[in-house]
């Protein structure tokens, strides 16, 4: 019978503690407002639910292709790309978001030769997920995902896929536009497969890129 009371006893307090936290937790958040714990100052921006965005990057990065009986060729890129994004987030504790995304985007002189060999990137296809910490009106984050990469080598084209990670630092323009926000973000790829192309082998490519550039976008 003691330990059953003193099992009891220590149910109800844990209902109590969880019930405390709970009303702390309601008491920091509420409709996508937040009082960050640390600050105590109250952001009033609703970072929840669905946004788009589009961006233009600068792109620098190395490709190299192998072919058993060819050798291989390491090119050098630079170039730029324009990509368009959508995608969803919510606040899953106080001050911090979760959310998935999906974006296209299509590279611009993002190319190199050597001698006859050229290799060229076309459009890029990419879906993921991203967590964040808000600010106030700003939002660091991280972002992982897949990433599907149309390339050309020597005229054929053909896809690669491969791994995005990156992070940038978003910002709401509420004093201009209360749904609108501008971003810096950076980003590196990787990828690598084996492809028939034209050289009559199999060509191993690896593909690594880094990008930075601006966003702009809107939560709806």
């Amino acid at each position: 019978m003691k330990h059953r009371n003193t099992l009891l006893g220590a149910s109800v307090l844990a209902l109590i503690v969880a019930s405390a936290g709970v009303g702390h937790a309601a008491d920091m958040y509420s409709s996508g407002s937040f009082k960050d714990p640390i600050t105590g100052a109250v952001s009033s921006i609703n970072w929840d639910g669905t946004y788009a965005s589009v961006g233009v990057s600068a792109v620098f990065g190395d490709s190299k292709a192998s072919a058993p009986n060819d050798g291989s060729i390491d090119l050098g890129l630079a170039g730029a790309r324009f990509d368009g994004r959508i995608g969803y987030d919510r606040t899953v504790l106080p001050g911090w978001l979760l959310g998935i995304y999906g974006e296209v985007g299509h590279s611009k002189d993002v190319s190199g030769s050597v001698l006859t060999s050229s290799f060229g990137e076309g459009w890029t296809y990419g879906a993921g997920i991203r967590a964040g910490r808000e600010f106030g009106n700003a939002l660091i984050y991280g972002l992982v995902g897949y990433v599907h990469q149309d390339v050309s080598f020597s005229g054929p084209t053909d896809g690669l896929a491969g791994i995005k990670l990156g992070g940038g630092i978003e910002v709401m323009m509420k004093d201009v536009c209360p749904h609108c926000f501008v971003a810096l973000e950076g980003s590196w790829s990787g990828f690598e497969d084996s492809k028939n192309v034209s050289l009559g082998s199999p060509v191993t490519f690896s593909n690594k890129e880094e990008q930075v550039g601006l966003r702009f976008g809107v939560k709806m």
